[in-house]
């Protein structure tokens, strides 16, 4: 590769790290103890729609004895997933739908994140694919697992705490609605602005 390619590649690629860096230490700061003991070993995370995957190797990173997969209902973006996380088998990238259980395996998962629902149906009509999602994750998360989600507006956070609080009564607040532009230190700008999590509680998901 000769000089002014490799320098252009460089720089296409440094916002990717920049960003990768910034989720890092937001991770860093938002993880919750009990999920990072043992360096997680024996926990194992889901991303949803998850793309090009952009906090797959902050979570390893973060997380090293952990299982992470991502799953989305594109393979175009799975292909950028596993270039930008070399440290992940391939496999650990796939296409599925998130409305089907079946999706998300038979062992339960210790932390899910969703990757900006769409909160535009979700808000328009009941009985949406985005509520059978939600759903999916309180059956396929284990006891007091971790449910972390972004949107790209703060008006979507709004619609997505006002369905969870309302008819997912089995999840609690752990880490309150952020900007996440706030939380970043190189000021490179995220395609989602907000984040939220909640932990599974014991009693019992309403299916309303």
């Amino acid at each position: 590769m000769d000089e002014g390619k490799e320098v252009s590649e460089r720089s296409r690629l440094l916002p990717t790290e920049q960003l990768q860096e910034d989720l890092l230490n937001i991770l860093d700061g938002y993880l919750p103890a009990d999920l990072r003991a043992d360096k997680g070993k024996g926990k194992r995370i889901l991303s949803l729609g998850c793309g090009m995957a952009i906090e797959a190797e902050p979570l390893i990173h973060l997380m090293p004895e952990a299982y992470y997969e991502g799953i989305d209902e594109s393979e175009v973006g799975l292909g950028g997933a596993r270039a930008l996380s070399p440290s992940l088998p391939a496999e650990r990238f796939r296409v599925a739908d998130a409305t089907q259980s079946e999706s998300f395996g038979l062992e339960p998962w210790n932390l899910i994140i969703i990757r900006n629902p769409d909160v535009d149906v979700l808000h328009r009509r009941s009985g949406s694919n985005w509520e059978q999602i939600f759903r999916n994750c309180y059956q396929h998360l284990s006891g007091e697992g971790y449910l972390l989600v972004t949107t790209h507006k703060g008006a979507e956070m709004r619609v997505v705490r006002e369905y969870i609080e309302t008819h997912l009564k089995g999840f609690k607040v752990t880490v309150p609605q952020q900007k996440i532009q706030d939380l970043m230190r190189s000021g490179f700008p995220m395609s989602e602005t907000d984040l939220i999590m909640y932990q599974k509680k014991s009693e019992a998901v309403s299916q309303q």
